[in-house]
């Protein structure tokens, strides 16, 4: 994933505050308290960090580009419903 789908991915799913814009490397706020815009930014390097630790751990472990992103994929949605997941699984002792 190059830059600018990389951009396109993460404005997809948290659209761009007001008074923050695109430097052409990265966000910024137009005003000083933009909090809001301040936090996107932070959001955004957060972002590309998780991207490149992911893709870093995929090489090792010696997938291509497509698989990586499906396994960090499935790490995601399996972190966000643990207990559903866990419900289904025979057997399990979760409640």
């Amino acid at each position: 994933m190059d830059d600018k789908q990389m951009r396109e991915a993460f404005e997809a799913k948290w659209p761009m505050p007001r008074y923050c814009v695109w430097t052409g490397r990265g966000y910024a706020a137009t005003h000083h308290t933009a909090w809001d815009a301040h936090a996107y930014r932070r959001k955004w390097e957060g972002w590309r960090e998780g991207y490149a630790a992911g893709m870093e751990r995929g090489r090792k472990e010696g997938l291509d580009e497509a698989a990586t992103l499906m396994q960090m994929h499935a790490k995601a949605v399996c972190a966000q419903f643990p207990d559903a997941i866990r419900a289904e699984i025979p057997g399990d002792r979760n409640g």
